[in-house]
């Protein structure tokens, strides 16, 4: 489904080296957003020696942010014309997002060498709305430190 007010955050070249919520966003209160795409890679360690599988989440519904990163300014793809986001967007995290009730709509693994990159078929979109957060998250440490980038991508409904 085409449309005008598309964002993305993104975090680009942070060490990694614990659990954490890449990602993190926030529509504000009857603003509801949809999840439509999520991307993952490294670009630190290659080569068969070094080759690990991390495990990710996207979760939705904590209330209480999460904290130790930094917040992002959510960039508009399309119609620069399109109103504001109404999104607060968090990366990097290493204290996660907490209280409310969460669920997981997605339970990924990716290989290090290859990254993940994920789009959302429409009838399969991780809706957010009300203030709650959507975390796109590392549930466990990698081996070790890694230089990570990330994208989270949505539509304003």
């Amino acid at each position: 489904m085409a449309s005008s007010q598309f964002y993305t955050a993104t975090f680009i070249d942070i060490a990694v080296a614990a659990g954490q919520d890449f990602l993190s966003v926030q529509p504000a209160a009857n603003r509801p957003i949809e999840i439509c795409y999520v991307s993952l890679f490294q670009t630190s360690d290659f080569g068969d020696a070094q080759a690990e599988n991390l495990a990710v989440s996207l979760v939705r519904g904590h209330t209480t942010a999460p904290s130790g990163g930094v917040a992002v300014t959510p960039t508009l793809i399309g119609d620069s014309n399109a109103a504001t986001s109404g999104v607060t967007a968090r990366r990097n995290d290493t204290t996660i997002a907490s209280g409310g009730s969460v669920v997981t709509a997605y339970d990924m693994s990716f290989n290090v060498a290859a990254g993940l990159e994920r789009w959302f078929p429409e009838d399969f979109r991780l809706r957010v709305q009300n203030a709650v957060w959507a975390n796109l998250r590392l549930r466990t440490a990698p081996a070790d430190s890694l230089t990570m980038s990330g994208t989270i991508g949505w539509r304003n409904l």
